[in-house]
């Protein structure tokens, strides 16, 4: 899946990565549609060939209306997500110790695009720092959900939905549950054992 977890993961093994923030339908991707492309043009850059898996991708689904999500992203850039989402994460944790703000996170997060996996626990991150810089929370919080937004403009080099469902899939997913957090997340996985995300996971549920 397209989460920043996964991302993070492979960061040393990926320069761009093709994948979805929702579960992908049995169909998966058009291989046929997608390597007819890159036979033509076999030269074609990483990044090109990146964009034209997401086009495809949604293009196959177009007859049954989805709903599907499908991004890419550039990996070179991911230190600086995270390093955007440190800071978010330490101003939403300052930010939970005033029960307005902390109603207010509550909200904006109820209110961000979710998906059907994992017990709804993966939001948008994008959409969720949109929420946040409209909802009534500490200014500290809103730039800093601004960053965010920034660093993923040069992350995200492509983003596709289609349907109803996933109209404010931006691209990337975060881990946000609403009331447990998986024992197995900051055991295994390297965003959540040093970025503050889990400091704030950990204030949000208890």
């Amino acid at each position: 899946m397209n989460q920043i977890e996964v991302a993070y993961q492979l960061r040393k093994q990926s320069a761009f990565i093709v994948g979805s923030e929702l579960t992908e339908p049995l169909e998966g991707w058009p291989y046929d549609r997608i390597l007819a492309r890159l036979a033509k043009k076999p030269k074609m850059s990483p990044n090109e060939l990146a964009a034209i898996i997401v086009d495809d991708y949604i293009a196959s689904y177009k007859t049954d209306g989805g709903p599907v999500t499908q991004s890419a992203v550039a990996v070179n850039h991911i230190e600086t997500v995270a390093s955007a989402i440190d800071a978010l994460a330490a101003a939403l944790v300052a930010a939970m110790h005033d029960s307005t703000a902390k109603d207010a996170i509550e909200m904006a997060r109820l209110k961000t695009q979710r998906f059907d996996d994992n017990l709804n626990a993966n939001v948008d991150l994008r959409h969720f720092c949109e929420r946040l810089d409209a909802a009534n929370v500490p200014s500290a919080v809103k730039s800093a959900a601004k960053s965010v937004e920034a660093a993923l403009d040069a992350y995200i080099i492509k983003n596709g939905k289609l349907g109803a469902k996933v109209a404010n899939a931006k691209g990337v997913s975060i881990y946000f549950p609403q009331d447990e957090i998986s024992p197995l997340y900051a055991k295994h996985l390297d965003f959540a054992k040093k970025n503050s995300w889990t400091k704030f996971l950990r204030a949000f549920v208890s």
